[in-house]
């Protein structure tokens, strides 16, 4: 059986660890933000109106998972094309503060802030890991229209709710 190519500086099986351990940081991230907030999700967020199109609350750890996922694959593909994930780690990081404003805060008009500034940088990174490759800008689009409908149901709760 023939071994994949080697070069000196590059191996099949580093690249495939390194595209690995690039899916799997965001969801580690995510998984250590909810974490770290989710204590409250059972009673404060559950006494809460909700808006009109609200998923039932088992839905969002599937498609979170999904979702950190397919950008960290996306996020990998641009880095070794040489793209730049500036924008990458800084919608990461509005992303995890969005969890920690929304259910350790209970902030939510910080979140609504939150997840329009995300949706903005969301849309930006995009464009541009399209531009990088085309591949990893299809891999982000559903991460782009998640974010979108995140922004409805965060800003539609805090009318819903007066907050």
């Amino acid at each position: 059986m023939e071994e994949a190519p080697s070069h000196k500086y590059f191996s099949f099986q580093k690249m495939t660890l390194a595209g690995v351990t690039c899916a799997a940081l965001p969801v580690v991230g995510g998984a250590m933000a909810a974490a770290s907030s989710m204590h409250t999700a059972d009673t404060w967020y559950a006494g809460l109106r909700k808006p009109t199109g609200t998923p039932p609350p088992w839905v969002f750890g599937p498609v979170w998972t999904v979702l950190y996922v397919l950008m960290g694959y996306a996020a990998y593909r641009v880095w070794v094309r040489g793209g730049n994930l500036s924008m990458f780690i800084l919608q990461l990081g509005l992303n995890y503060a969005w969890t920690y404003l929304f259910f350790g805060k209970h902030d939510v008009r910080a979140a609504c802030w939150d997840v329009l500034i995300l949706l903005i940088c969301v849309a930006y990174m995009t464009y541009s890991f399209a531009h990088t490759d085309p591949v990893a800008g299809y891999l982000v689009m559903p991460y782009l229209v998640w974010t979108a409908y995140a922004a409805y149901l965060t800003l539609a709760l805090r009318q819903a709710n007066g907050l």
